[in-house]
């Protein structure tokens, strides 16, 4: 679940978060108001996104979701869930996008399967001066369909779990790296041991985003 710009990205402000950085640059959403609001859809063909080739193509779950026994609904339900976990905290909305090509966020099914899952970006060429920061401009989150994917946490050591997963990639997505190998969504080892967002993950995402007003959580 490693996304390729953490190999330029150093810890920022926590231990229990860090901030993706490319070019020691923090990179993350422009928000033109308040709560930042971001499309989202699932791949129903292939499609080619992001800066650093890190999904390289990605296509419709379909065949994930068939070897995995899971059905569309289950992948729907499990993105909004993981989704869900994010803007509970954060000042941020997820909206269903028209179709995946107007989506700032695209999930799908590597076409060319290996690890477990990524996250890839794409940027503004240029750095924004008067927060040194680069802007994200799409995303895409791709899952290996050679992997077995189920929905709930269990004893099954050679399944993932599909709203985990899809929790952690988001949280590339949003903008933050890997501060530890356990503890945290946000960890770089896959464990079931943290099942929701950790302080420490809520934290990251509110510092760059803002926090949810109480009366909207």
């Amino acid at each position: 679940m490693v996304v390729s710009l953490t190999a330029s990205a150093a810890a920022y402000a926590s231990d229990d978060f860090k901030f993706l950085k490319v070019d020691d640059r923090i990179v993350r959403w422009t928000m033109t108001g308040a709560p930042l609001v971001l499309t989202y859809a699932i791949a129903d063909r292939r499609m080619r996104i992001g800066d650093f080739g890190t999904c390289g193509e990605v296509t419709s779950p379909a065949i994930l979701l068939s070897r995995s026994r899971l059905t569309n609904p289950d992948l729907e339900k499990a993105v909004e869930r993981a989704l869900d976990q994010w803007q509970r905290n954060v000042n941020v909305i997820f909206v269903p996008a028209a179709s995946p090509s107007e989506a700032q966020i695209v999930i799908g099914a590597m076409a060319a399967p290996r690890g477990i899952a990524f996250t890839d970006l794409s940027l503004d060429d240029v750095s924004d001066p008067r927060t040194d920061t680069r802007a994200i401009k799409a995303s895409v989150i791709c899952l290996n369909s050679d992997r077995g994917w189920k929905i709930g946490f269990d004893s099954q050591s050679d399944q993932y779990e599909l709203e985990h997963v899809l929790a952690h990639e988001i949280g590339h997505v949003l903008g933050l790296d890997h501060p530890s190998a356990h503890g945290h969504v946000m960890s770089f080892r896959y464990s079931e041991a943290r099942r929701e967002l950790s302080v420490g993950d809520r934290l990251g995402a509110i510092q760059l985003y803002g926090r949810k007003p109480l009366a909207l959580r």
